[in-house]
């Protein structure tokens, strides 16, 4: 079940590639906070940060 998400638009994405790092920033029994960053590469190899993605979700205990 997902607590909260929130995505903020920084700009167009615009180049060659959509490259995208997530991670679990914390995490316990009941719930996980995540990020996600997305990247768009240009031709010349350079990454521009165009958008960031954050979550928390929880876990329903079985009973």
């Amino acid at each position: 079940m997902t607590a909260g998400f929130t995505i903020t638009y920084l700009r167009p994405a615009q180049g060659v590639t959509l490259r995208a790092e997530a991670r679990a920033d914390s995490a316990t029994r009941r719930q996980a906070l995540c990020r996600c960053d997305l990247y768009t590469v240009q031709e010349d190899g350079s990454a521009v940060l165009c958008a960031a993605a954050q979550g928390t979700a929880t876990v329903e205990q079985s009973r």
